[in-house]
């Protein structure tokens, strides 16, 4: 087949949509397809093996993949105003209309195609997480005032974004929709009312060989950052550490080391002076091991020995998933996208189907749907039937995020947690997210071809 993949800005090295992007790409061309991926801005080129301007091939003989920048001053240059964007949507949908393609595929809400895959979730309900992560009343008020304006009186690229993304998923031409996890099939159906037969839940995934480390990595990465034998390290990783909820953490290491844990942080990704103005004001100056961005996540993971991701919005944490692999328990919101990984619940249902009138024939996501922003709301205990850590209703949860740390602190409480990965490597492999996104596209392009 030849398909068009869209996606704002693409650098292959960096985290979420676009490693993704970049992954699915290589792996559908080495399956035989033509795959062309449209962007507006990239860089690192090289390390997915495209080219970039007018176009390139990957390379090896046997990859057909070819990356497209867009035309004008955009050209080159991240969508950062309204105008760009628009100029962007309008040469990329021409490009999809004259391309000839059997298929096409947006991870970009901005952007319609055959088949959308918002990698990032639905733009409405980023916001509202966005708000609702404000750590004052007074900020949560005016991020209210600011999505409103956004709404309704255009508001800068934000609300072109939103605009657009309404646009999109009210499109008839839009045949299908994959999403990255319940949550995000929960988002679709609850800010959108988008038909549940339209939505297949194709889950996150990651490459586990990322994650093969030395034998003595974790004693070597533990001494590099002065980490005691004694010490508990949680590994925290974040581009954006406010919003994957930093502050959260910081109150509850406090409360977790006043109850005698010898708990450090293992600070992962960007941390500029308003986090390190949390880390002091917290008093935990000598607790927090600020690493910085780096890509040899397999270490950080090594020397851990929780990892901790009290996220106010993700899609499909890759962090959870890739710790899980690694070994280490996680401690994750119900926000993260991907908790039913830690804690899975028995039913006897398919797991991803999502059935009608917004409802799900799978009973953990109606409970998920039911519990998401709500505090104090628990799975029953009874019903799970693996835990690999656990999970709290909501960041702000401090009391049940404490209770957490404290608990996988004891070792025997970790080795427990530790199990069934072979399954679970399984279950997230790239390979069997392409298998089932490779069967969206081909069912889509075979309607198309009907119609």
């Amino acid at each position: 087949m030849k398909i068009a993949m869209v996606i704002e800005n693409f650098d292959p090295t960096g985290g979420g949509a676009e490693r993704n992007v970049a992954e699915t790409s290589l792996r559908l061309s080495q399956r035989g397809h033509d795959v062309t991926v449209l962007a507006a801005w990239s860089q690192n080129v090289e390390a997915w093996g495209g080219g970039g301007g007018g176009g390139g091939g990957a390379t090896g003989s046997d990859l057909r993949c070819e990356l497209v920048i867009g035309p004008g001053k955009s050209s080159g240059r991240k969508l950062k105003s309204a105008r760009r964007l628009h100029r962007f949507v309008s040469w990329a949908e021409s490009r999809l209309a004259e391309g000839g393609y059997d298929v096409t595929l947006s991870v970009t809400p901005a952007v319609r195609a055959m088949v959308m895959q918002p990698l990032g979730g639905t733009y409405r309900e980023t916001l509202e997480r966005n708000r609702i992560a404000q750590p004052t009343a007074i900020g949560q008020w005016v991020r209210r005032v600011g999505c409103m304006v956004r709404k309704y009186a255009g508001g800068g690229k934000r609300g072109a974004l939103l605009a657009l993304e309404e646009q999109t998923y009210a499109d008839d031409r839009v045949r299908a929709i994959a999403a990255l996890s319940r949550y995000v099939a929960w988002q679709l159906m609850h800010h959108y009312a988008i038909d549940a037969e339209k939505i297949t839940v194709i889950a996150n995934a990651v490459d586990a060989s990322r994650l093969t480390v030395s034998s003595d990595a974790r004693l070597a990465t533990r001494a590099v950052h002065a980490i005691a034998d004694d010490e508990i390290a949680y590994l925290f990783s974040a581009f954006n550490p406010r919003l994957k909820g930093f502050n959260s953490l910081l109150q509850a290491t406090a409360r977790v080391r006043q109850q005698g844990v010898r708990a450090v942080i293992l600070a992962v990704g960007r941390y500029r002076h308003a986090e390190r103005a949390m880390i002091r004001q917290a008093g935990l100056i000598d607790a927090v091991r600020v690493v910085g961005v780096t890509q040899d996540v397999a270490s950080m993971y090594a020397a851990a020995d929780v990892t901790v991701v009290p996220t106010f919005y993700d899609t499909g944490s890759r962090v959870v998933i890739e710790s899980l692999l690694a070994g280490r328990p996680v401690i994750a919101t119900r926000q993260c996208g991907a908790d039913e990984w830690i804690e899975s619940v028995s039913d006897d249902s398919d797991d991803s189907d999502v059935g009608e009138d917004g409802e799900s024939s799978d009973s953990s996501v109606v409970e998920q749907s039911n519990s998401l922003g709500q505090a104090g709301t628990d799975i029953d205990p009874a019903k799970i039937k693996v835990r690999r850590g656990r999970v709290i209703s909501d960041a702000r949860d401090i009391d049940g995020l404490t209770q957490a740390m404290i608990e996988l602190a004891d070792r025997r409480t970790r080795q427990d947690s530790v199990c069934d990965i072979a399954r679970l490597a399984e279950e997230v492999s790239i390979d069997r997210h392409v298998d089932q996104l490779e069967a969206l596209l081909v069912g889509v392009a075979d309607s198309v071809g009907r119609a």
